[in-house]
């Protein structure tokens, strides 16, 4: 029989399926003895998590006659989002992953031990789970429903609940997302979308968001006070400027401060763009709309026809609606930002300065997301230097 060292309780391995069980007798003052017992699959987890119980309790952590689930914690973990400077859009993602994924699978679980192999197991029945439609879970939701978990565990592990994250590490890494190619447009299709949506009330964002690559919370919370359109600018100091974002989170519209700080940036204005904005002012001179920032429309460049502000959730529709009879039936907003996107790797633009103009805080995001876009440019100007041999 192994000797068991200081703080390990009582430890023996059960015959009637070899797991093994450890159980140490927990006491503060004033307080009653109680026997906590712990089953795991090794005898070496069963220590480790034995010595953490004990230290929890030698520090006042935890109270021995208190049993909080994981589902009891994390309740109150996204209650306390409420107020926080967290963005409402990832409080409320938050608390779908995991009160729709992570919490019937762990949440019956006290939260001193939930272990690795748990978080595990968790991830493992995700990946045969259906979702909505059927097929199972994207593994990108699976991938976010961990980030939750983890980010939520790592709050209690700085409150002192857990000695470490059991949703942390290399062994609880979920499945690998899927890497998404997007679809290159040429500049004819851009051409054939432009005619699509021109006569349309919202041809004029749709427009906007091809031109310029702004997402469309960007364009739906942009003000005329931050878009260059007087005739008296000169035309090489056009700017579009990001400064809010609008967008509906729980059934509420919210305006709100740009997604990062590289997303509260300025954008170059050019023709088409400046074109796209002129004929929006006409639409709403119009109609009537006042611009004014104490009108119904907060001086809001696209508004409902009433002048409040656009409803997000009715553009994709709309778009799908214009862009079928040309064949992309399936384009969404922000696919008009990726063609953006890839109109300017292919005319050569450093893929830092795209990188910038979308906003991203890294070129590798650029990089990853619109990689073999700038590998056919890169063989362009391999066959531009093969020309250039072949002259000398």
């Amino acid at each position: 029989m192994t000797r068991r060292g200081n703080g390990e309780g009582s430890i023996f391995q059960r015959a009637s399926d070899d797991r093994w069980v450890g159980s140490i007798t927990l006491s503060k003052p004033g307080q009653p003895r109680r026997r906590k017992s712990i089953v795991r699959e090794r005898r070496a987890d069963v220590v480790t998590a034995l010595r953490e119980l004990q230290g929890r309790v030698d520090r006042g952590v935890v109270s021995p006659g208190r049993n909080v689930t994981v589902r009891a914690y994390l309740e109150g973990w996204l209650g306390g989002l409420e107020g926080s400077d967290l963005a409402p859009r990832t409080r409320i993602r938050y608390g779908v992953l995991l009160r729709n994924h992570a919490l019937p699978l762990v949440g019956h679980v006290p939260l001193v031990e939930l272990q690795p192999g748990d978080v595990r197991a968790m991830l493992a029945a995700l990946g045969k789970k259906p979702g909505r439609s059927g097929k199972p879970l994207a593994a990108q939701t699976i991938l976010h429903c961990r980030a939750a978990l983890r980010t939520a565990l790592s709050d209690s592990v700085g409150d002192g609940l857990l000695g470490r994250n059991p949703a942390a590490g290399s062994s609880v890494s979920p499945p690998k997302a899927q890497s998404h190619e997007v679809e290159a447009i040429t500049p004819e299709q851009a051409n054939a979308i432009v005619a699509a949506v021109r006569e349309d009330p919202l041809g004029g964002l749709f427009r906007l968001l091809l031109w310029s690559g702004l997402r469309l919370g960007e364009a739906s919370g942009l003000r005329w006070s931050d878009v260059d359109v007087d005739p008296e600018i000169d035309d090489a100091n056009r700017w579009i400027r990001v400064r809010q974002t609008y967008g509906v989170v729980g059934g509420s519209g919210r305006f709100d401060k740009p997604k990062t700080e590289k997303s509260r940036r300025d954008v170059p204005l050019i023709a088409d763009g400046l074109a796209a904005l002129r004929e929006q002012k006409g639409r709403q001179t119009d109609a009537g709309v006042t611009a004014g920032p104490g009108s119904l429309g907060y001086g809001l460049v696209f508004t409902e026809p009433d002048g409040s502000p656009i409803d997000p959730r009715r553009v994709s529709k709309r778009l799908h609606t214009l862009l079928a009879p040309i064949g992309l039936p399936m384009f969404r907003p922000h696919d008009l930002r990726h063609a953006y996107a890839t109109l300017l790797i292919r005319k050569g633009v450093p893929i830092p300065t795209v990188a910038k103009l979308l906003g991203h805080s890294s070129p590798i995001m650029v990089l990853k997301t619109y990689g073999h876009v700038a590998s056919d440019s890169l063989q362009e100007a391999a066959a531009r230097l093969n020309e250039l041999r072949a002259v000398s």
